[in-house]
């Protein structure tokens, strides 16, 4: 587990190789909302300042960079465009993220036959 749902950030994960999941709890059992693999950042939450809101497990064998919050607000400092790639990715990851989670409500708002 790189990290859990409601814990405080401490950074984020560059995923090398392999593939996270992300889930998010749904009653007793985690649901799979999405995954990352090569190249993606997970815990992007830890540049806001707020709490993780899922959970990233390695579903395959995962090689990923931990960066801390502080290395990425030094980074940020010294390298400007990359203030602009990460909101970039995170308006990305959120739009994705809304369209996953509005297909999912609507899947669970159907009652059973």
């Amino acid at each position: 587990m790189l990290f859990k749902e409601g814990e405080a950030p401490s950074g984020c994960h560059l995923v090398r190789s392999g593939t996270v999941g992300l889930t998010i709890t749904a009653g007793k059992a985690p649901l799979i909302i999405d995954s990352v693999g090569p190249g993606g950042l997970v815990g992007i939450s830890a540049l806001l300042g707020k709490e993780y809101g899922l959970t990233a497990t390695a579903l395959t064998r995962v090689s990923a960079t931990f960066v801390t919050s502080r290395e990425l607000r030094r980074w940020f400092r010294r390298h400007p465009q990359l203030r602009s790639l990460i909101l970039t990715a995170l308006s990305e990851n959120v739009r994705h993220l809304m369209q996953r989670s509005a297909a999912l409500k609507s899947r669970w708002k159907t009652p059973p036959a």
